[in-house]
């Protein structure tokens, strides 16, 4: 009995199980799946960009960053220009005005590299265990990527355009016055464009695939521009520049003294603050100044002052009525002239642009080397005679040029041309006095007086040094319509020069100092004779 039963106890225990035929079946397959997985995470971690991964139409999947982005350039580079779609966005000033922009796909440039490593980040940024799962769905179902964008020169066009419309500086407020008023204007708002933060909105939409139809597509969203505002206007500040006290004119010739008058000019500054800044932007308001007049004027001084002559010239006039004419209208045009101490005197300044329409007749002038009529010839007598007497007067001269040639109304080297525009005579009046210039012409000489005030015992006598000579030839040209025998100069010869003038200074008649005041320059020009054909064989020609 006891033999019976341990006989079909073994029985049992040899019988198969089929539980763990299972199990082990379960562990096989789970072991081949981990095996799998651990195989699949490493193909996944090869440092390529998984599989069926697309941007922009591309499929870069297994293929290196280089690779990729070789291929994605390619593509890019190949597809026709999206003007259709885009992103649409409106931009708005602090002052409700609004302007709405359209940016076409095509004016944002593919930022490749970015682009790439966006599609390599796919799975590759994860933990070891965690690649193979996205490996697998990259496999099965792809993974689209979107592109990054960047700046371009389109967009740059579409930015300014926005700058243009509405972006502008803000407007500082200013001050003038006149002679009865302060003219105060508020500044204005300016609106600062950050474009910057406008391109980071439009990659932003494009980065989330928010594109829309452009034709008819409303604002996606707005930009609010940032208002910069003007500085504010001290009129404390403002009066100190504008307030001065009343000064009368005075003279006292024994201490050399000259004031000349001047009103007291003044306002409310807090009166004024108040109206300033209840102004609107941009708006303008006038505030009355208050004006003191002097007791004494230099009109009043004006029988005390001008009784000297410091200096005078007198130069003959020579040519046509046209030229004399000319330089009677150009001193009518100086004559009077007044200088303040410290000022200058400007030839040109006062004479004047010389046109018909003033009066100026055509007469023999040099221009460009050669003697032609033009408007206004012989003014430049006038500005000779006028440096000379200036010279005479001791008084600093500014600006001067001399002839191209020689000229013959005023010791050599003593000359000062002048041309509208590109060369004037100035002198300065260095005494502590007014002086005035007069001038006039009676018949054909013309005469030049500064007159002033004589603070010192200096006189001034003019000298000139010829230091060098350089002579012309005569040049024979034949001239068909000469008869046999005649000749007839065309260009009236210059002999060259170059002159050293000198300011010699004497105090109660001795000699004092002697200063070189220029050297000038003059040209040399050929005297051109015509002759007649038949007689050229003689002339060499």
């Amino acid at each position: 009995m006891d033999q019976t039963h341990a006989t079909e106890t073994h029985l049992e225990e040899t019988k198969p199980n089929p539980r763990k035929k299972i199990l082990l079946l379960c562990c096989l397959v789970a072991a081949i799946l981990v095996v799998a997985y651990c195989v699949l995470c490493g193909m996944a971690g090869r440092g390529t960009i998984y599989p069926n991964v697309t941007i922009s139409g591309v499929n870069v999947g297994g293929l290196t960053k280089q690779e990729a982005q070789t291929a994605l350039e390619k593509a890019v580079q190949k597809q026709a220009p999206d003007e259709s779609r885009g992103v649409v966005f409106a931009v708005r000033t602090a002052e409700g005005e609004e302007k709405v922009v359209e940016v076409p796909l095509s004016s944002v440039a593919t930022d490749y590299a970015a682009s790439i490593d966006r599609a390599w980040q796919v799975g590759n940024t994860l933990s070891f265990g965690a690649r193979g799962g996205v490996y697998l769905k990259c496999l099965v179902q792809g993974e689209t990527v979107l592109p990054v964008y960047q700046d371009s020169e389109n967009l740059d066009t579409i930015l300014d355009g926005v700058e243009q419309a509405l972006g502008r500086d803000p407007v500082e407020p200013t001050w003038e016055t006149n002679d009865t008023h302060l003219i105060l204007t508020k500044g204005q708002p300016g609106n600062q464009v950050d474009r910057k933060a406008i391109q980071e909105a439009i990659f932003q939409a494009l980065g989330k695939n928010e594109m829309v139809e452009l034709k008819g597509a409303k604002p996606q969203f707005t930009i609010d521009l940032t208002q910069t505002l003007p500085g504010e206007l001290d009129l404390t500040e403002v009066l100190g520049k504008v307030e001065r006290k009343v000064q009368n004119a005075r003279f006292d010739k024994a201490k050399k003294e000259f004031q000349v008058d001047q009103p007291g000019v003044s306002f409310d500054a807090a009166q004024a603050q108040t109206v300033f800044d209840g102004l609107d932007w941009g708006q303008s308001q006038e505030i009355p100044l208050e004006i003191t007049q002097p007791e004494t004027t230099v009109a009043d001084l004006t029988p005390q002052l001008y009784q000297d002559v410091l200096g005078s010239c007198t130069t003959n006039i020579s040519g046509s009525a046209n030229r004399v004419r000319n330089i009677q209208l150009a001193a009518q045009y100086f004559s009077g002239t007044v200088l303040m101490p410290g000022e200058e005197f400007s030839y040109n300044g006062v004479v004047g642009r010389r046109t018909a329409a003033r009066g100026f007749l055509p007469a023999p002038a040099y221009v460009g080397g050669e003697t032609v009529q033009e408007t206004g010839g012989g003014v430049c007598q006038g500005s000779s005679t006028v440096y000379l007497a200036a010279l005479r007067s001791n008084l600093e001269i500014v600006e001067r040029y001399p002839h191209g040639y020689i000229t013959r109304y005023v010791p050599d080297g003593m000359d000062a041309t002048v041309y509208y525009g590109a060369k004037d005579f100035r002198f300065r009046n260095n005494t502590p006095f007014p002086i005035q210039v007069v001038g006039s012409v009676s018949g054909r000489s013309l005469t030049v007086s500064i007159l002033g005030t004589k603070s010192d015992n200096i006189t001034v006598e003019m000298t000139n040094q010829t230091v060098g000579t350089t002579g012309y030839k005569t040049v024979y040209k034949v001239d068909s319509s000469l008869p046999a025998g005649s000749t007839r100069v065309s260009v009236t010869p210059y002999a060259g020069y170059t002159v050293k003038v000198y300011r010699n200074l004497y105090e109660n008649g001795k000699l004092k100092d002697t200063k070189l005041e220029s050297t000038s320059v003059y040209r040399s020009r050929d005297k051109v004779v015509l002759v007649s054909p038949e007689d050229a064989a003689q002339y060499g020609l």
